[in-house]
């Protein structure tokens, strides 16, 4: 909706799930983080997460700015999405895809 996206709301949020280890595990944006969370719940990192980091609110636009910051420099192990990639530079794309082919 528009008026979720104005410039003047601050109603996004942006969340990192870790592992115990400390790995970020996966960065995301959202309204709605309780139920974003119940979700992920079910997705391959879901039982690997033992911690959640939630900050905001933030307008759209910032949540996004600092979402895109955190998947550069943290590279979460999951949810690199074909859209995802596409925002990252393609020398960092290019370590990602080859870590990932490693971890394999």
């Amino acid at each position: 909706r528009p008026e979720d996206i104005a410039p003047d709301v601050r109603n996004h949020f942006v969340y990192r799930l870790y592992d115990a280890n400390g790995r970020c595990l996966y960065v995301g944006c959202t309204m709605r983080p309780g139920q974003r969370w119940r979700a992920h719940r079910d997705q391959p990192w879901g039982e690997r997460t033992v911690k959640v980091r939630a900050a905001g609110p933030y307008p759209f636009a910032v949540a996004r700015r600092i979402e895109r910051e955190a998947m550069l420099t943290e590279r979460p192990v999951y949810g690199q999405t074909p859209f995802r990639q596409s925002m990252m530079p393609e020398s960092l794309k290019s370590k990602w895809l080859a870590e990932q082919e490693r971890a394999a």
